[in-house]
Formats: structure tokens, sequence, C-alpha cells
């Protein structure tokens, strides 16, 4: 196993009028998008849309009332198709084992699974840690680490499974926002080195517009709509002008941002 782009590679999503509800209250309502493989996706909305409860369809972790989730144009209701595919989650809390060391976190599925013998555990773990900028760490703990360095220790440990798509819960909250240029900045480092199909859930309009090559923006569980920057920014629809306006950046458009970061 090397986490190299010859064996990291992006697979192509696409959502097909996703229904869910919990006690007869519509969560998500006939949700229809697609991601290119290798593309860097944002779906971002206020708190409470249902970004998250999105998320954990796309991995698997809930089944909805009604609609599809199509992998490579196959259907991951069918557990063999689900199977074939590593769908990696970077959680919104990093989600490190306080007991273990940052290696034993990054290493556990390998290990767990008994992937490979642990020699080669170790090295790929010093490899995935090296992809998110960090080294010779292996040996501390999560207590001793800063937010931004967790977030990149739970970034490395996704890695580490080579993944054909990472999705991002939230990646920058409660970082200062030296630490959310540092992570984000990963974010797209690491798709421009491995391809790999990268979703990130945000509420966080800076973020979005530093990230994405596609947004969609959701909210009550309605996607109202999806596009590159200029098409999203063009959008007709008031609560899409309105919950852009409210945080842009006077200094830059998104479009400026993105250009920035993905010229």
């Amino acid at each position: 196993m090397s986490l190299t782009p010859s064996e990291l590679h992006g697979i192509k999503l696409e959502v097909n009028r996703l229904n869910r509800s919990y006690k007869g209250v519509p969560v998500l309502r006939d949700i229809n998008f697609s991601i290119k493989p290798g593309e860097i996706f944002v779906l971002m909305g206020p708190s409470g849309s249902g970004k998250s409860v999105l998320l954990r369809h796309l991995v698997g972790l809930e089944r909805p009332d009604s609609g599809d989730i199509r992998i490579d144009d196959q259907s991951i209701q069918n557990p063999k198709i689900r199977d074939r595919y590593r769908l990696t989650m970077v959680f919104q809390s990093s989600a490190l084992l306080n007991s273990l060391t940052v290696a034993q976190n990054v290493g556990l599925y390998l290990k767990e699974h008994r992937i490979k013998p642990p020699e080669e555990i170790d090295a790929i773990v010093r490899q995935g840690l090296e992809l998110v900028g960090l080294r010779n760490i292996e040996d501390r703990f999560p207590s001793e680490l800063s937010g931004g360095m967790k977030k990149r220790v739970a970034i490395a440990r996704a890695l580490v499974m080579e993944p054909h798509m990472i999705l991002y819960d939230e990646p920058t909250s409660e970082l200062d926002p030296l630490m959310a240029t540092l992570v984000s900045d990963e974010i797209i480092k690491l798709n421009r080195r491995t391809g790999v199909t990268t979703i990130v859930v945000t509420h966080e309009r800076e973020l979005a517009f530093r990230l994405a090559h596609r947004i969609g923006i959701i909210r009550g569980g309605e996607l109202l709509c999806t596009g590159n920057l200029e098409e999203i920014y063009n959008d007709s629809t008031p609560f899409v002008k309105q919950f852009l306006i409210a945080g842009r950046n006077p200094q830059n458009s998104p479009t400026d941002i993105t250009l920035q970061e993905h010229d």
C-alpha cells in the first residue's frame, strides 16, 4: 500500500430524489445532485438545514425513505456495491481516541483489519502524516495537539484507507482564522495530489468560496441550487442571494478567492 495518485482516485456520485423524514417531519426533500470524479463539492447552508443528515446518508450510516445514491452508476443500496468502495469521513470533532497515540489513531483501521504487517503500517502512517504536513508527532497523544493538528491527524487517518471519496463535516469549526486557512489549504492540496472526490459540509461562506469547484446550497432539507461559483453567485433565488451576500468579504468576490487558490 502506498498513498500515491496511482492508488488514490475519485469516483462519480449521483443522488437521485432522496427523501428522509424523522417521526413524520421531512428532513431531506427530493434531493438531486451529482459530483464528478476528483471534484471538490461544497454543501453549505445554515444550521439545521439537513447538511449533516445528508452526509450520513452518503456514507451509508443512514438509509433514505426513498430515492437512490449511486457510485459510478451503481446503487449503494446493494451491499456488495457499497462494500466495493471506501468512503471515509472526517468528523467535526476529529473523533481521535485520547488513549491512543497519533500513530495508533492513524493506523487503527489498518491494524484492526490486519491489512498489513506492523512495520508496513508504521511506514504508511508516517506517509499519511507527511501528506498533511505533520512529521515526528507519531508518539504524541491527542491532548498534546492543537485543534488544527487534530484535524490534520483525522485527515491522515482517512487517507491511509486509500479512499475513493473523503467527506468533511465542518472541517474548520472551532479553529482560529489562521488555523482554518491552513486546514482548508491542506484539503485543496490533497485533492490536487490524489484526485480523490471530496465533499465538504460547512456553513462558513469563506471556506466554501475558497475550496469549491462546485457548491450546493441547502435550506430546510431542500437543495435550492448547485453550480460553480459564478452560477451560484448569479442565482436569482432570494435566500441564496441573501445567504451569500451576508457572508461576502468586501475585499474579495467568491470567484477571486477560488482563482487565487486553484490556479
